[in-house]
């Protein structure tokens, strides 16, 4: 399994970019600096930030390491076309277009029985910001299980990284066979 963030664990430093001249201007700065390398790093961006698919495809072209955050299964499908390392999902998000489906467990999922309705009647905000780091959900229920799934069967490249914010979580990952997991810590701008 792999461990991004861990605080007594050595990893990659991710790193969040918005758009193609944050990227460049990142690059220019790293030109003949070896602290500021792009070596051990991965440029992050989300799948909302990247439309046009520019950053993906000049990343892929340019060899450098890159990772899309995803909030849906089409954003998994299409990020993975343009192989980036890591796909990052939220372990606790609910992808509310899988409870229309005639058969929860070809998506992966053990038991869909509740809706959209019986979630929101909990009062759990599952999605309280743009790239879905939301309150616990029930890890049948998850959206990186489900991409794990997907990415499993379509054999992608690019490998699930489940995003957590304690070493609590790491068990529950491990037990529905994500790839990895990132602390939400490595994802904050340092």
């Amino acid at each position: 399994m792999i461990l991004i963030g861990h605080p007594h664990i050595p990893s990659e430093t991710f790193r969040h970019i918005t758009s193609l001249s944050d990227l460049e201007r990142d690059l220019r700065l790293s030109e003949g600096d070896e602290a500021r390398s792009t070596r051990g790093r991965v440029f992050w961006f989300g799948a909302s930030e990247d439309r046009e698919f520019a950053l993906s495809k000049f990343c892929a072209s340019n060899k450098i390491d890159f990772a899309v955050m995803i909030g849906n299964i089409k954003e998994c499908i299409l990020s993975a076309q343009y192989m980036p390392k890591y796909l990052i999902v939220d372990f606790r998000v609910v992808d509310f277009s899988l409870l229309s489906l005639e058969n929860p467990k070809e998506a992966g999922l053990q038991d869909l029985r509740a809706s959209e309705k019986d979630l929101e009647a909990s009062g759990e905000d599952l999605r309280v910001s743009e790239f879905g780091l939301g309150k616990d959900c029930s890890p049948s229920h998850s959206l990186a299980k489900v991409c794990q799934n997907i990415a499993d069967s379509y054999l992608f490249d690019s490998k699930i990284l489940a995003v957590i914010q304690s070493e609590q979580e790491i068990e529950s990952l491990a037990l529905s066979h994500i790839d990895g997991a990132i602390f939400l810590d490595a994802l904050q701008p340092k």
